[in-house]
């Protein structure tokens, strides 16, 4: 998700909760009810940064995304596009 930020602090926070939710799933027992306010810092995290897409089944073979309500075109923006090639490149070095 790192094409994502353009700040290194914002993208951090998202990594440190990301891994304390990683961590705390990795580790839970029964009882432990820890992992329901990491699972909800995660979430939290990542909305703040993805949006989430509700999809209506027409049929048993495809999804379909309601868009009724879109009125508003989204603009691509020079540095989003600088963004995505920038990260693109350095996940083809790894």
């Amino acid at each position: 998700m790192n094409f994502l930020y353009e700040d290194p602090d914002a993208e951090n926070h998202f990594l440190t909760v990301w891994r304390d939710y990683s961590i705390r799933l990795k580790e839970l027992t029964v009882g432990d009810t820890t992992i329901l306010s990491a699972k909800d810092a995660a979430e939290d995290a990542m909305y703040q940064t993805v949006c989430r897409t509700e999809r209506i089944s027409a049929s048993e073979n495809a999804d379909i995304i309601d868009d009724n309500d879109v009125h508003i075109l989204v603009e691509v923006l020079e540095q989003d596009i600088r963004l995505f090639r920038c990260d693109w490149r350095l996940s083809a070095l790894s």
